[in-house]
């Protein structure tokens, strides 16, 4: 306590006394005195009062408008968890009724048209690779790129020649299948080296057919300058052969590639497997929605329990300082102030005062006793 509130006791208290003229009978009304003192202090003044009300209404009002809101959200949570349950029901009805269907023509077309234009460009490169090969190995004899006649001729050199000749083009197109190999691997790596491997030998074959046909013009008399590596640049018959042989080979190794994995897809059981995955996908979508959505509905619903909580708590507090419900007096308060109360009177009398000790004490007990019964 204040040592001012102590003063204003002991004042107090020798000012009662000098009122009563020390007479002990008249304590009680003195006492009274001190008690409504306290009292006016526990009491609120109706302006603060009604500034609280008017707060607490608006809070109320904010927590309605919240637990409204949240109602609200959990609704639409709750239909969007129950549009998902249902499309996972749907989406395993699906899923398990899945079987193999018939492929529809014009998904079949295109496959048909690449193992056309592969199984035509095989026969190309078979034959370009054969006769470029021969003219690569063994020389320009007519003056011509290719030699058309290369099987027939490949036999009049023998047996061996004709069997190399024939067997000199499966080595680009076993290069060709490693590349479709190394694509369904995703080897790209492996792809850029078969490549790169299959550019080189054109570069050579191409290269030996640019040096075999200037020596032929050279040895002919049609031109006088004689073969340097350099004049490979300015040779059309080079990119000719690089045109002819590593840009068509390219095309039919993507066309291969295309045709195997197409004709893989096609499969019944392929397009089963594929089915039945993408409604996998589609049922771990909708059962993580049905999940997180779940998650959100209870938080937001234990979220509107804490705050209907706080409402009813506000409301609560708002009734109770309409009907002006005051803090309740402290008897340990009330105690103190009257000892110091007693202070101011016994110092006024200057004596023990015994007697008003009693008239104190019983007052004292007679106001806890009405305290305690709410009869105050």
């Amino acid at each position: 306590m204040e040592d001012e509130k102590m003063q204003e006791l002991r004042e107090l208290g020798k000012k009662e006394a000098e009122a009563a003229t020390c007479n002990p009978k008249m304590l009680p009304t003195s006492l009274d005195t001190v008690y409504h003192v306290l009292l006016k202090e526990a009491h609120m003044n109706e302006e603060q009062r009604a500034k609280i009300i008017v707060s607490l209404e608006n809070e109320i009002q904010e927590l309605t408008a919240k637990v409204n809101k949240q109602t609200g959200e959990v609704k639409s949570l709750i239909t969007s968890k129950q549009s998902a349950e249902e499309a996972v029901l749907r989406i395993e009805k699906e899923r398990n009724g899945l079987g193999t269907q018939k492929i529809p023509f014009t998904e079949l077309l295109p496959l048909y048209i690449a193992a056309f234009i592969v199984i035509a460009l095989s026969a190309y490169l078979f034959f370009f690779y054969s006769a470029s090969g021969f003219s690569a190995i063994y020389g320009i004899t007519n003056g011509q790129i290719f030699d058309v006649n290369v099987f027939n001729s490949a036999w009049h050199k023998g047996f061996g020649i004709l069997l190399l000749t024939l067997l000199f083009p499966i080595i680009f197109l076993a290069l060709g299948f490693l590349i479709n190999d190394s694509l369904e691997k995703k080897k790209y790596p492996a792809v850029v080296s078969v490549l790169l491997i299959t550019l080189i030998l054109d570069a050579i074959i191409g290269y030996k057919i640019s040096y075999g046909m200037h020596n032929y013009s050279y040895n002919k008399g049609l031109i006088d300058e004689k073969w340097e590596f350099g004049l490979i640049w300015k040779d059309v018959n080079f990119y000719l052969i690089l045109l002819l042989g590593f840009v068509v080979y390219v095309i039919w190794g993507a066309l291969l590639n295309y045709t195997f994995t197409k004709h893989k897809e096609i499969q019944p059981d392929t397009q089963l497997s594929v089915k039945q995955k993408e409604k996998d996908l589609e049922l771990e979508k909708f059962r993580k929605d049905s999940k997180d959505l779940g998650e959100k509905i209870f938080h937001l619903e234990e979220d509107i329990k804490t705050t209907e909580e706080l409402k009813q708590k506000r409301i609560k507090k708002k009734s109770d300082y309409e009907i002006k419900i005051i803090t309740s007096i402290d008897t340990d308060t009330l105690k103190s102030y009257l000892a110091y109360f007693m202070q101011g009177w016994k110092s006024y009398l200057r004596t023990a005062g015994e007697e008003a000790e009693k008239e104190k004490e019983t007052w004292l007990n007679n106001k806890i006793e009405a305290l305690n019964a709410n009869i105050d």
